[in-house]
């Protein structure tokens, strides 16, 4: 008749080298999906405020260059590293009662987050609408 054997020495070894893994596997997809959360709000933020500086230019191509500015500043505050942050579509409703439209698109990097299942680069579209300021003199 022979003993039971209690000798369980390294079964917590072989525990962590399975639990260890999975564990920095969702951590990493926590990480990812809170960047690509970040980076589409902040995206949507700061094509907002692109719209309102648009909608307060003068000419079309003053609201291109306006929006442009307001678009990279603000999401340079906001730490979001666009790969290319641009404007797709700017409305042309400059005659005197119409909307200025932005549209962007910004390619997020996520080349780090590789081993976690994410793509390399996700590509997030944003798109605000603001009235253009009938008020404001135009040039003729």
């Amino acid at each position: 008749m022979s003993l039971p054997r209690d000798d369980e020495r390294g079964a917590m070894a072989v525990e962590a080298a399975f639990l260890v893994p999975v564990l920095l596997l969702m951590c990493l997809m926590i990480v990812g999906s809170w960047r690509l959360n970040w980076a589409g709000t902040q995206l949507g933020s700061a094509t907002a405020a692109a719209a309102r500086a648009a909608a307060a230019a003068t000419t079309p191509d003053a609201a291109m260059q306006a929006a442009g500015r307001v678009l990279t500043g603000d999401l340079a505050d906001a730490g979001i590293r666009c790969a290319n942050a641009d404007i797709v579509q700017a409305g042309s409703g400059f005659d005197g009662a119409g909307k200025a439209r932005i549209v962007t698109r910004c390619v997020v990097p996520l080349s780090d987050l590789l081993i976690a299942g994410f793509p390399a680069s996700v590509t997030l579209t944003a798109a605000a609408t603001e009235t253009v300021e009938t008020f404001q003199e135009r040039p003729s």
